[in-house]
């Protein structure tokens, strides 16, 4: 893991989508300086969306920022924009009248902590509903009979309190089967 404070960072406009595409390039250079910095969060979906399987969902990474990148030079001397630029895949720098900002490197730091406590991660419940339906602990959901309020859940399933003939009642359900109630 690389020490954030040893670098000027500044902010990079690559096209989106090529966020991994630019952290690769400038990993395969091999040099220290320019770095480059991809913070990612994880998510859960289905390997292919036109086929339907009983498999369950894998983790994929997603960029947080589309279409950024954190480039970080070493202090000690004059940014390489030059070989930023070379490769093609980074399109400009945020600045001012064309001038790159530095961006502070605790902002930076506090990126890649958060990154390494799994902060960006979905939980591994998720893995279980449905893509684009995800819900959370405290959230109101149905499963088009049941509807309640999520107060545990453990594995595949999940407890929900729910009203039955007015009185509050517990009840578990299969979390694939249940969707947000928005």
């Amino acid at each position: 893991m690389i020490d954030p404070s040893d670098f000027a960072w500044f902010v990079a406009l690559v096209p989106p989508g090529r966020e991994k595409a630019a952290r690769t390039i400038f990993r395969n250079i091999g040099l220290k300086t320019p770095t480059i910095y991809v913070p990612m969060r994880r998510e859960f979906r289905h390997a292919n969306k036109f086929t339907r399987t009983k498999r369950l969902k894998r983790a994929i990474e997603y960029p947080i920022a589309p279409g950024y990148c954190f480039i970080g030079h070493d202090r000690r001397y004059p940014p390489k924009w030059g070989l930023v630029f070379r490769f093609g895949i980074v399109r400009g720098t945020l600045g001012q009248d064309g001038i790159p900002a530095p961006l502070s490197a605790d902002i930076v730091a506090s990126m890649m902590d958060r990154e390494s406590r799994h902060e960006f991660a979905a939980p591994e419940y998720q893995r279980w509903m449905e893509t684009h339906h995800e819900w959370a602990l405290g959230d109101m959901v149905t499963d088009g009979t049941l509807r309640g309020k999520v107060i545990e859940i453990c594995g595949s399933m999940a407890t929900i309190e729910t009203q039955l003939f007015g009185t509050p009642r517990k009840a578990t359900a299969p979390i694939k089967k249940l969707r947000a109630v928005e």
